[in-house]
């Protein structure tokens, strides 16, 4: 026994008479009888067939043609569905600038000028989404909107 295959064994390997009948040896013999190439042949032009194309010719530069042919579909197909995934992704919120910032904060009522400063920088340093939280607030939320996110920094 070959020692790299002691380790298995007295194993049970799961759906061996599986892989037995597709790896296995070919003991069939007689008339008629179809090897592995013919068969994939066949299957080919079934194929091919049933897309309409049966004008193309099974050779063996056509099997070559074909094998690239499914690569090149392959391909588009990962491309198509890249190319919706990209556009399917949130478009990212610009980043305001300081002066935009400074602006809408200024304008909450009630706020010192240390706060304004403080959620000047917090805004500008933080999560966009909490400075269009702001700004889309009504006015009487704005100061616990900026209060409640300095409390959190």
């Amino acid at each position: 026994m070959e020692q790299g295959a002691i380790p298995y064994r007295n194993k049970a390997i799961e759906y061996w008479d599986d892989i037995y009948t597709l790896c296995g040896p070919d003991r069939a013999l007689g008339d008629g009888v179809e090897m592995h190439d013919e068969a994939a042949m066949a299957m080919d032009e079934e194929i091919v067939s049933k897309e309409g194309s049966s004008n193309r010719m099974m050779s063996s530069s056509g099997s070559k043609k074909q094998k690239r042919d499914r690569l090149a579909e392959a391909v588009t197909k990962f491309t198509e569905c890249f190319s919706d995934y990209v556009q399917s992704k949130p478009k990212e919120i610009p980043k305001p600038s300081p002066n935009e910032v400074h602006e809408v904060v200024k304008n909450v009522d009630g706020i010192g000028r240390n706060q304004i400063m403080r959620a000047a920088r917090r805004f500008l340093n933080g999560p966009i989404s909490d400075f269009e939280m702001l700004k889309t607030l009504p006015e009487a939320d704005k100061l616990d909107w900026v209060l409640l996110c300095l409390n959190e920094q």
